[in-house]
């Protein structure tokens, strides 16, 4: 009996050892799957680079033709690796009738026949990136302006060997702006910053710089919006002038520069230049004035609201004036800032000579 024991103990020794065996087999193998599926996936990873949204500088055609439709997607800039620049634009082929079942294509790049750059070679300029070749989606990349040449984008179907093209062109879209200031001004100091110095009584043209990746911008962009922004706030009080003298009766009222901005400057965009009007300083400022005629004080003018002086902000600066040109449709913008002062009107003496 004890010798039968023995035996069963040895017999459920060894099924555990081989259970305990196959265990680790089963384990082994699935972590050697694991690894080599992050191993392929690393291994796939594209160079690094950064990609930001753009509006496109390139123009794509939509297209059906041949049971095969072309149609434009999202443009983004690129900044690689290699800290080279290029702009991407998609586009998209969709095989008609949706039934098919073999949806693999093939996308060549070719300049037109009249276009001027027609003896350099495509890929200096426009490629077809090779990760999206034979996908549904194929992303062009750009990689200098081709302005004046066309090129030409064909889709082939791998089924029936049927194409579809598009034409490509470059429209030379800006992605960003600045304003020049006039030419002859000088700067104000608010106090912390300076700003430029606009006199009253004249206009100012300032040029928009605008840019895209390639420096290569079109001329029909000139859409915009143009805000004017009062930016701080004056003290102001009612002033009295009379026969007898002047002075203040009180200057404790705040008002901001915003609500009274209509009356001291204009902007607009006329040929691709802001246009600056100046037309009052706010330290001429007054909402209104009355003659009167009070008995023993002669005629008497009062003044409403009349600019006592300027306010400081926590920035240490005095009021002055924000304008933004933003483009309507592309969306990015620009800022200007500057300040409205008097001109001298004229200068005298209290005396015409000097005798010692």
């Amino acid at each position: 009996m004890e010798q039968n024991l023995h035996n069963h103990i040895k017999k459920d020794t060894a099924k555990w050892i081989v259970v305990f065996i196959a265990i680790i087999l089963i384990f082994a193998t699935s972590t050697a799957s694991f690894v080599m599926c992050i191993g392929q996936r690393n291994s796939a990873e594209p160079d690094r680079e950064t990609v930001q949204p753009t509006e496109p500088v390139l123009g794509v055609e939509t297209v059906e033709e041949n049971g095969i439709m072309l149609t434009m997607g999202e443009a983004v800039a690129v900044t690689a690796a290699d800290n080279t620049n290029y702009v991407s634009q998609y586009v998209t082929a969709t095989i008609l009738p949706e039934s098919v079942t073999d949806k693999y294509v093939t996308w060549t790049l070719k300049w037109a026949d009249n276009a001027a750059l027609k003896a350099k070679s495509i890929s200096d300029y426009l490629l077809v990136d090779e990760s999206t070749q034979n996908a549904l989606t194929v992303k062009i990349n750009c990689y200098k302006s081709f302005r004046g040449s066309n090129a030409i984008l064909e889709c082939t179907t791998r089924q029936g060997n049927k194409k579809a093209t598009c034409t490509i062109t470059y429209d030379g879209k800006p992605t960003s702006m600045t304003i020049a200031s006039p030419s002859g001004v000088t700067k104000y100091n608010l106090g912390k910053d300076s700003v430029d110095t606009l006199y009253t009584g004249q206009s100012y043209t300032c040029k928009l710089n605008l840019d895209n990746i390639f420096h290569d911008v079109g001329t029909s962009f000139n859409d915009y919006t143009i805000t004017v922004q009062g930016i701080g706030n004056i003290t102001t009080g009612t002033f009295v002038q009379s026969g007898r003298g002047q002075g203040w009766n009180n200057h404790d009222t705040t008002v901001s520069l915003d609500s009274i901005k209509a009356k001291l400057i204009t902007a607009t965009c006329t040929n691709g230049n802001l246009v600056i009007t100046a037309k009052a300083s706010y330290m001429s400022y007054f909402e209104s004035s009355e003659i009167s005629h009070p008995e023993g004080l002669g005629e008497t003018t009062t003044w409403k609201n009349k600019y006592y002086e300027s306010q400081v902000d926590s920035a240490g600066n005095k009021p002055y004036f924000l304008i933004t040109v933003s483009h309507r449709t592309l969306g990015f913008s620009a800022q200007y800032k500057c300040f409205i002062a008097d001109n001298v009107s004229s200068v005298s003496l209290t005396q015409t000579t000097i005798t010692f």
